[in-house]
């Protein structure tokens, strides 16, 4: 795919989520499982990513990845709120990455947008979001990846 179609993509899909993010609401009833997540990340750069809740509706989300010859470690801080369907939420946040190889140090500020979908009848969520990016250090610039995530709740 050429590169302006896959950026067409990106707006497309990023459009998608906004609009989604315009019709929740805060539904005190729907609350998301508390407890911690761990699962897969697949997108541009694969991650094991591992989630959990210090305080209701707010979410802390670690995760590891391989970005070029670097070992990637990110920090995120994100709030979460139950969407206009049941079972999903909408969350936002941000924070910040660091890694390296070799005497190469890379460091950044992330953010993200996502939707969240929590099976009813299996311990999975399974998520879609976007996460732009500026690196400040190793190849600095600004990027992002959108990507789906499946973790195991426990």
């Amino acid at each position: 795919m050429p590169n302006s179609q896959f950026t067409l993509v990106k707006r497309i899909v990023f459009c998608g989520i906004m609009c989604f993010f315009s019709f929740t609401t805060q539904l005190q009833a729907q609350q998301a499982p508390i407890g911690s997540e761990l699962g897969l990340r697949f997108g541009v750069r694969p991650a094991l990513s591992y989630r959990f809740m210090p305080v209701e509706t707010h979410m802390v989300e670690l995760l590891f990845a391989k970005s070029g010859e670097s070992l990637m470690f990110t920090a995120l801080y994100q709030k979460q709120q139950a969407a206009f369907f049941p079972g999903f939420y909408s969350r936002y946040g941000g924070g910040f990455s660091l890694g390296g190889w070799n005497e190469r140090l890379e460091s950044g500020l992330d953010m993200q947008l996502g939707v969240d979908y929590y099976i009813p009848v299996l311990p999975l969520v399974v998520s879609l979001d976007i996460r732009p990016w500026i690196r400040l250090t190793g190849e600095a610039g600004v990027n992002g990846e959108l990507a789906a995530t499946v973790r195991y709740v426990f």
